[in-house]
């Protein structure tokens, strides 16, 4: 398989170059949309488990939410890795919100009190669309402690 097509994978590939040695390559597509898209659903796992939590959930509840959180770390460093702080939390922040309100809308019942609140949400829609998130990206390597 050769380099390019491993581009479109979103998974992590680890390649070792040579045996003897031992030496290991991580790689995996950075700052994509599909990378964005974990983003925000590890969000919204982390968003939803700490809503139940404070509003007397149990502690089921602030453990998964915990582990959201450090998931949505782990997930912005591999989006920041290649890409501008600009363009990552721009992205990050109109797909949260757009997919966060459509859990909200979809699966909790929750509704805006005015009209003009879904016209916000369609000019997320149109500043996501003139951000031009890449399907693809170039490689990621592991950060060095």
């Amino acid at each position: 398989m050769s380099r390019s097509s491993l581009e479109y994978f979103t998974c992590a590939k680890v390649y070792v170059s040579e045996i003897v040695s031992s030496m290991c390559c991580l790689y995996i597509v950075v700052m994509s949309l599909p990378q964005l898209t974990a983003l925000t659903l590890v969000e919204i796992v982390g968003d939803y488990s700490l809503k139940e939590f404070a509003n007397g959930g149990g502690w089921a509840y602030l453990a998964t939410g915990v582990v959201g959180y450090i998931g949505v770390v782990v997930a912005l460093i591999v989006n920041l890795q290649g890409s501008s702080i600009l363009l990552v939390n721009n992205a990050w922040d109109g797909m949260s919100s757009l997919t966060e309100s459509l859990f909200a809308y979809v699966v909790l019942g929750e509704r805006f009190d005015h009209w003009s609140q879904y016209v916000g949400l369609v000019m997320i829609v149109v500043g996501l669309f003139l951000l031009k998130i890449p399907w693809k990206k170039s490689g990621f390597r592991l950060p060095r402690w």
